[in-house]
């Protein structure tokens, strides 16, 4: 699979959960994530380290007894951020324990990236051991099944209440694992994209830029996935809309319904007729992106008479 190919299916993957965030399939998709980078060919080699280094830190855990876990677990000592000394589990990721500590203490440099790496691999891991041992069991024990499925939907939503310090004043917070697993999916796959960038380079190879679009021939790219935009000869209205929106030196830019209509479309522009017709021809754009890379909101537009569309800054 191409880096660019690769890239897509990661950020499929992520625009799949962000749908089902908080629901029972959340945690299917990051099982299905982690059997990709665990199993393509190229991804494997770039996270066969982090793999390994997961697997160190894995096999200290399951060394602490079920007593010591459910004491840590149940710690009413709030955490400073600041203050490093007061946090848990130093024993379990210590050297990502050692670099946050010296950062907020020495001011040291670090990569955001590479310090979240780590923890964030090994949250998805241990979803994905826990999918793999459910299906299983469903093999085995099939009277199981509903007992199974309650562990799977408790993963997908349960948060975890903690006590923090800010500015020696005692506070609660919970942390919700749904929300922090997107949040994992984002750091592993840009740890992912960064490493595929730095080999393409070192080939010698130029960047391919993530999004582009062929206007002759009405094909949009994003991360090397081609969507056909228009079928026929004749341009539909979301044609036009990626024609504007790339015609831009920043395609970052938005572009105004009535630029398109007036400029594109030979058209004068009605404020209210005009704006229904955009405003379905870019549902119509996002239908046919996610038909293809289950990517809905590739476009965003204003719901004012007087609108304008864009593509979501996420992807750019």
């Amino acid at each position: 699979m191409t880096p660019d190919k690769i890239k897509n299916k990661l950020e499929s993957f992520i625009a799949e959960y962000q749908e089902k965030l908080g629901t029972f399939n959340g945690s299917l998709v990051i099982y299905e994530f982690v059997e990709f980078i665990k199993n393509d060919s190229t991804v494997k080699v770039i996270m066969k380290d982090q793999f390994a280094y997961f697997e160190s830190q894995k096999d200290i855990l399951l060394k602490i007894t079920d007593e010591e876990f459910d004491a840590r677990l149940d710690n009413k000592t709030p955490i400073d951020p600041e203050n490093p000394d007061t946090w848990s589990d130093k024993d379990i990721f210590a050297k990502e324990h050692n670099i946050a500590s010296a950062v907020i203490k020495d001011s040291q440099p670090f990569s955001p990236i590479e310090l979240q790496m780590p923890v964030s691999l090994g949250y998805l891991a241990m979803i994905h051991e826990a999918v793999s041992k459910a299906k299983e069991e469903l093999k085995n024990n099939p009277d199981k099944s509903k007992e199974i499925a309650q562990v799977i939907k408790e993963i997908s939503t349960t948060s975890l209440p903690f006590k923090y310090k800010d500015k020696n004043e005692e506070k609660s917070l919970s942390l919700v694992l749904p929300a922090y697993g997107l949040n994992c999916l984002a750091v592993v796959s840009s740890y992912i994209f960064s490493e595929l960038d730095t080999k393409e380079f070192l080939k010698g190879n130029k960047p391919i830029s993530p999004i582009s679009f062929d206007s002759e021939n009405s094909l949009l790219y994003i991360r090397g996935q081609e969507i056909k935009i228009a079928r026929q000869k004749r341009r539909p209205t979301d044609h036009y809309i990626l024609e504007c929106i790339f015609s831009k030196d920043d395609i970052s830019e938005p572009a105004d319904f009535s630029e398109i209509s007036e400029d594109f479309l030979k058209e004068d522009y009605d404020n209210i007729k005009g704006w229904n017709k955009f405003r379905h021809a870019c549902e119509d754009l996002n239908t046919k992106i996610n038909d293809k890379t289950k990517i809905n909101d590739f476009i965003l537009n204003s719901t004012e008479q007087l609108g304008w569309c864009k593509i979501n800054p996420k992807y750019l």
